[in-house]
């Protein structure tokens, strides 16, 4: 939001001996820069410096909603206090929130940060009064937010664990699919996708025998020439991951059907022809030195 923007009339809510003027948009509950300065006893400014010096760490629709329609601005209550309706809105979510207060440590940083999680960003609260509600547009809102945010977070999750392209793509709208009955795709009306390999998948097994290897041998293989690292996870198992080079020659983590207990998908290292073309010549130019 703005500097010198105002909120109009709205129920208030108590934190910490701070009234604040209680915004929702689209069925959660937001607040200004102005409010965040206010609550914890901050100079004007404070939380708008904070989110512009750490601007790349905000995502727009996760963290913060810009908004420039002046209907819907004012329909929010807001106004200049010269008068009029400002240009543009931005409304800080809960987790936005959480962030811009990251850097408080002290007692009264502690003590508002609760109430306003507890009272203010009554997120339960607030989904089951829409769900009582009945009202059709406000739960087709949420649940699109709910989907759309899912979405995003198994994105993420599938990079991490090194699964790119179009096949991060379909593990995601699965998961997410499978969470919230919808399918990102489905509402884009995108087309098939098909995973994006580059090749037939194969297995360590069916490398290792295409190179005269059992798989332990392999695996061996395809780690000392560089084209993927080994580690053993919390259970004690061990665990294959491509490196740069064995993504450039087929290497990918693909979703394998399964869940583990917690629901997050089992992936399986597979790789490709081109993968035995290339440990086929790192294992001759070994031999031959």
């Amino acid at each position: 939001m703005t500097q010198g923007i105002t909120a109009g009339q709205a129920p208030t809510i108590s934190i910490h001996g701070v009234d604040l003027t209680r915004i929702e948009y689209r069925g959660e509950q937001v607040v200004t820069f102005a409010q965040v300065d206010r609550v914890h006893g901050r100079p004007d400014g404070t939380a708008r410096r904070t989110f512009n010096d750490n601007r790349n760490r905000f995502v727009e629709g996760e963290d913060f909603i810009q908004i420039d329609q002046p209907n819907v601005i004012r329909s929010l209550g807001f106004s200049r206090p010269q008068g009029g309706t400002p240009a543009l809105a931005t409304l800080i979510t809960k987790r936005g929130y959480l962030k811009l207060v990251k850097p408080m440590s002290d007692d009264r940083a502690w003590a508002v940060q609760g109430e306003m999680i507890d009272r203010y960003f009554a997120a339960e609260r607030r989904t089951e009064a829409v769900q009582k509600s009945g009202n059709a547009e406000m739960i087709q809102i949420a649940r699109a937010r709910e989907a759309r945010l899912s979405f995003n977070g198994f994105l993420k999750i599938c990079r991490m664990i090194g699964v790119t392209g179009n096949h991060a793509v379909l593990s995601a709208d699965g998961a997410t699919r499978e969470m919230t009955g919808i399918s990102m795709l489905g509402l884009l009306g995108a087309p098939r996708l098909e995973a994006d390999i580059g090749g037939a998948q194969i297995t360590v097994t069916d490398v290792g025998r295409a190179v005269g290897l059992s798989a332990r041998d392999a695996n061996r293989a395809l780690t000392d020439h560089g084209f993927q690292t080994c580690f053993r996870d919390a259970k004690g198992h061990l665990v294959y991951e491509p490196t740069e080079k064995g993504r450039q020659h087929g290497g990918r983590m693909t979703a394998t059907g399964k869940r583990h207990h917690n629901g997050t998908p089992v992936t399986q290292l597979v790789w490709s022809t081109a993968t035995v073309d290339a440990l086929r010549r790192d294992l001759s130019a070994a031999a031959a030195a």
